[in-house]
């Protein structure tokens, strides 16, 4: 109200009001006046608060998205590393590169 009355006062004294006679009632339209741009202003920062927390919530869904993704690309990485036949002549080829089974032990060599 402080402010209404401080445009008004300030308006007064421009020569911008006074014309009519009725102070009261140019007095009381500055305070509303001035009540709705508060109301305005205070309206604005919640909107553009609203819009911040909204995007920070969308980068992080966003960013937990990506990370699901990921680990679900590791996961199916693995299983199909690790399906029977690719592990049998993986695990064939060691042994071959062994120079024999490995069920049949290791190798015992000559003592001298």
């Amino acid at each position: 109200m402080k402010q209404g009355k401080r445009d008004w006062e300030a308006a007064k004294a421009k020569g911008n009001y006074g014309a009519t006679g009725k102070e009261e009632d140019e007095l009381t339209q500055s305070q509303n006046k001035a009540t709705m741009k508060i109301f305005a202003e205070i309206e604005q920062r919640r909107r553009t608060i609203d819009r911040r927390k909204r995007g920070f919530e969308q980068r992080e869904r966003a960013q937990e998205d990506e990370e699901k993704a990921k680990e679900r690309n590791e996961r199916d990485h693995d299983k199909r590393w690790r399906e029977g036949e690719r592990v049998d002549k993986r695990v064939g080829n060691w042994r071959d590169f062994q120079g024999g089974d490995s069920s049949k032990g290791v190798k015992k060599g000559k003592l001298k």
